[in-house]
């Protein structure tokens, strides 16, 4: 499938060439195809495999920005969250959040109800009226919190990906090949120029190797902390200043179960979570500034999110790093409007930017973040229609399909597997999990696990592999699926026998 969309990749004038398959590049290039613009997008390594592989999965309007009286920006994310959840109803899924306050907070309880009920009312109402919690009643409800200091709590909505991030971004990447576009993963940017009101890109195959020159009337930089490093080889300065930040997550054995989120605060005032993760939990984040976008997790940051587990979980014995599973870590990038090394942290994380340069026909995304990723698709074609001076017909180009085509999918895959199956195939696919169903009736075999205690079926990753543009196994097992952040060591060893006999 790759090699086609290479097979004539350099005969075509692109309108629009992106630089980056992230969140921001992928909802671009599916907005922008959809709208009928001619769309090439090149990501160096696999979609998803930078900053867009690393979150917290969650979906939500950002509570603790109300802390900076952001309250315009937080209106602006429960919308684009609210959004998210009514387009794509079965991939992410609203789940309570339970935050836990103790003596060493600085906020009161009722302080954080009132909170956040003012975040209820800021998102017009749409989810659950939130509930205040007394510590007795934590106690009651979830006996594994420490209760010792323990002052209570306040519980509210917001929605999380159960399929993980990297695999929601591949969707929108995939929606944007099937409307026509050219995504091109392990691709890297060689060079570039603007000459005679066209961009000439030199981008390098990094599977076999060989050279293209490809063309395209507008050039999008969406590669995040890589935006600047980009720009400099172009000569083409940003208007802001950008600042990384690290997030990092482990993963571990399943603390609660996979129906809330647990939120405390750490001694420093930073947002910690346990999320779930299939059959596993995710715990952090740590948020800690960077000069370059690294992938190493430090000792300290394993012990700034193991010390904060055990403080606030009774468990049965200390979590140690014996007990980690998989490790996440992203850098992401933060926005400031001036040269100032005194930013404010907290404040910086708040927005994403787009700056357009008419007279390079350029445009740079800048920060951003997964729950307002339609909304930046939005703001794209609203840059390119501008640039380009068209202005076509505005049509709704995100979401799932439509209820009639998911329930004709089950009634016709409840005669093949359980139930449970059946709709989880349908979240990650689609009615094109009906070829995965195909599979299972051609070999009854494939409708076994891949491995023991997990719930991806053989006949997926025939299908993934067969079908979902991956290159190399990492693809398969890190951003397609999540088997290897949430898998043991004898897991993956089966794994990866089943994957060599494909």
């Amino acid at each position: 499938m790759r090699s086609e969309l290479l097979s004539d990749i350099d005969e075509h004038i692109f309108d629009v060439l992106i630089i980056g398959g992230g969140i921001n590049g992928a909802t671009s290039a599916a907005c922008l195809q959809a709208h009928g613009y001619k769309v090439c997008l090149l990501e160096k390594g696999d979609f998803a495999s930078g900053t867009s592989q690393e979150s917290s999965n969650m979906v939500w309007g950002g509570i603790k920005y109300l802390e900076s009286l952001e309250f315009k920006l937080v209106y602006g994310l429960c919308k684009s969250r609210d959004l998210l959840i009514e387009h794509y109803p079965t991939r992410i899924i609203p789940i309570p959040f339970y935050t836990s306050l103790y003596k060493h907070n600085k906020y009161l309880p009722f302080f954080a109800y009132l909170g956040s009920i003012l975040y209820w009312m800021i998102a017009l109402g749409r989810t659950e009226f939130p509930k205040y919690m007394s510590a007795k009643q934590i106690g009651h409800d979830f006996p594994i919190i420490t209760q010792k200091k323990l002052r209570g709590g306040t519980t509210y909505l917001d929605a999380f990906l159960p399929e993980n991030d990297a695999r929601f971004t591949f969707q929108l990447i995939e929606k944007a090949i099937e409307s026509g576009a050219y995504c091109i993963n392990y691709m890297s940017v060689e060079s570039f120029k603007y000459e005679n009101e066209t961009w000439e890109v030199k981008a390098s195959d990094q599977i076999n190797p060989k050279q293209f020159i490809l063309k395209s009337k507008i050039l999008i930089n969406a590669a995040g902390p890589h935006l600047e490093e980009i720009n400099s080889e172009n000569k083409r300065p940003t208007d802001h200043k950008l600042i990384l930040s690290k997030g990092i997550h482990l993963i571990v054995p399943q603390l609660t179960n996979s129906h809330h989120v647990l939120t405390f605060m750490s001694k420093d005032e930073r947002l910690f979570f346990v999320l779930p993760m299939g059959n596993r939990s995710c715990i952090g984040t740590t948020d800690t500034p960077v000069k370059a976008d690294t992938k190493e997790v430090t000792d300290e940051d394993r012990k700034f999110v193991l010390d904060n587990i055990n403080q606030y979980l009774n468990l049965d014995k200390p979590l140690t790093r014996a007990d980690i599973i998989a490790e996440r870590c992203g850098v992401r990038t933060l926005c400031a409007d001036t040269t100032s090394e005194k930013e404010d942290w907290i404040h910086l994380s708040r927005h994403h930017k787009v700056e357009c340069f008419i007279n390079s026909q350029q445009i740079n995304i800048i920060g951003g973040k997964l729950t307002n990723c339609l909304n930046v698709g939005e703001e794209i074609l609203d840059k390119v229609n501008q640039l380009l001076q068209r202005f076509p017909e505005f049509l709704i180009w995100y979401g799932e399909e439509s209820d009639d085509i998911k329930e004709s999918f089950l009634s016709f895959a409840l005669e093949k597997v359980e139930a449970r199956t059946a709709h989880l195939l349908w979240r990650r696919y689609g009615s094109k999990a009906i070829k995965i169903i195909n599979l299972i009736e051609y070999d009854s075999r494939l409708k076994e696990t891949v491995a023991e205690n997990t719930d991806y079926l053989k006949a997926e990753l025939l299908y993934i592999k067969q079908n979902e543009y991956v290159t190399k196994d990492e693809d398969l097992l890190r951003r397609r699926t999540h088997l290897s952040l949430t898998s043991t060591h004898e897991q993956m060893e089966k794994i990866k026998e089943f994957l060599l006999s494909l």
